[in-house]
């Protein structure tokens, strides 16, 4: 068999790279193939063929981002098969250890670099003349909830009497109001954000997503997120994902309340009026403190300033009453799991990547394999230069 895997049916590699995408070691892949697929591979060819392909997905990437860069201006929005309700691409960062590439053995210059993830979901959706849900969810009420989401909330504020094994009863009184995933593609590499956010352009353009009837765009609080929804995907309302600034409020109200159940209190307040839309009144609240606390109390201080300009420059994107009467999402979840299963693979204090394409390679082949659009095995099966690949026979000539 050939190292460069020309001489592999498409369908033996797409079990070797899936298996090496998709558990967490080549060792274990290996066994994994060999026990059930009878196919062996030693973990280092199971390696090399992996990101041998991850290169190629990822050059077939550029490609398709060169040629949509080159397009005629105005661009002509691609057209899904389907009608779209709802199309919602949500970025955020994950993370990876990397090394410096071709330096012997061993791992040299360890260092942790961020990665550019991309969901693009269409959805399933409705609008309603009135808030759906005016009133802030029972899990953002719950202190073992909200333990798992914000830092600092201490072990001793989670009531002893609560049953943890049991869901939290839902108030919602239309329980299917938020917006339904039904088809997801994604993207992950380590390329800076002006990069990225061309390849995400013509990801949503390939998939139809510019002519879909309502448009999301959902980040963080991150400055190249709203750099990129400005620049590529300005007809996409830009949302921030809710549970973002209750970090910040979290932050501030604790800055504010030294007491614990104080600034419980004061964040419970905050959280309800953020979902309700009053983002502007807490905007003023904050000011108020904060021209009260003493001068020498810095620390406190810089806690609320920084949850107030966070508040300013993302009001305009914290409009959660008119996104949930539009039937558009309000929580960047959906990217939040993304993340987390592509970290699966590539994320932990033992795994070391190179830091080239080749460690950037298990990062395309993750989001093939998490993408719904068979993507990988659509491309071995056309992959240039396999014997396998089917080719279009030349015309016969009907000449004299």
């Amino acid at each position: 068999m050939k190292l460069d895997g020309r001489g592999y049916s498409p369908l033996v590699l797409e079990q070797i790279v899936t298996a090496g995408g998709a558990v967490k070691s080549y060792e274990v892949a290996s066994v994994l193939l060999k026990t059930l697929a009878e196919v062996e591979v030693s973990p280092r060819h199971l390696n090399n063929l992996t990101c041998m392909v991850g290169e190629e997905l990822a050059t077939q990437t550029e490609q398709r981002t060169e040629a949509y860069r080159n397009a005629p201006l105005p661009r002509q929005p691609n057209q899904p098969e389907t009608p779209m309700e709802l199309a919602t691409v949500a970025c955020d960062g994950g993370r990876m250890q990397t090394r410096l590439a071709e330096a012997g053995p061993g791992v040299h210059d360890a260092h942790w670099r961020e990665t550019k993830n991309a969901g693009f979901f269409r959805m399933k959706t409705q609008s309603y003349e009135v808030d759906p849900h005016p009133q802030l969810p029972r899990c953002f009420a719950s202190r073992e909830h909200m333990s798992h989401l914000l830092a600092g909330v201490p072990e001793e504020m989670v009531p002893e009497e609560m049953d943890f094994t049991q869901p939290i009863p839902s108030s919602d009184p239309t329980p299917d109001w938020r917006p339904q995933s039904l088809f997801r593609t994604c993207l992950s590499s380590l390329s800076d954000s002006e990069s990225f956010g061309l390849m995400m352009a013509a990801e949503a353009d390939a998939r139809g997503m510019f002519a879909a009837r309502r448009r999301a765009y959902l980040g963080d609080g991150q400055a190249y997120n709203w750099t990129i929804q400005r620049k590529h995907f300005p007809t996409f309302e830009p949302i921030v994902d809710f549970i973002h600034p209750l970090e910040y409020l979290y932050e501030a109200s604790r800055a504010i309340h030294l007491q614990e159940d104080a600034a419980w209190n004061v964040f419970q307040a905050w959280a309800e009026k953020t979902w309700q839309g009053g983002v502007d009144v807490i905007v003023t609240e904050l000011r108020e403190t904060l021209a009260e606390l003493p001068e020498q109390e810095q620390e406190r201080r810089d806690a609320v300033t920084t949850t107030l300009t966070y508040l300013e420059n993302n009001r305009t994107r914290m409009d959660y009453p008119r996104y949930r009467r539009e039937g558009l999402p309000v929580s960047s979840a959906l990217i939040e799991s993304l993340i987390k299963e592509i970290n699966y693979r590539v994320k932990g204090t033992e795994k070391f990547w190179n830091d080239n394409e080749r460690g950037a390679a298990i990062l395309h082949v993750r989001a093939a394999l998490l993408s719904h659009d068979d993507r990988l095995a659509k491309y071995l099966r056309q992959r240039p230069g396999s014997p396998y690949a089917r080719t279009r026979k030349p015309p016969v000539s009907t000449a004299a």
